[in-house]
């Protein structure tokens, strides 16, 4: 069986009262690689290095 080696692509779409949770969703998901897009972001989000990714 053949492995597709096509990058993980993830969209997480949250309530208000979810925001933290996603946060820390967001950057164990972006440390492994994966690449996010958090709905409602409009200035981007940082990591734990204080770099802030902005979403396209």
């Amino acid at each position: 069986m053949a492995v597709d080696k096509r990058p993980l692509k993830v969209f997480l779409c949250h309530a208000h009262a979810d925001r933290d949770a996603v946060r820390a969703l967001y950057t164990r998901l972006t440390n492994d690689g994966v690449d996010t897009f958090v709905s409602g972001l409009q200035h981007g989000i940082a990591d734990n290095n204080g770099r802030v990714r902005s979403n396209p």
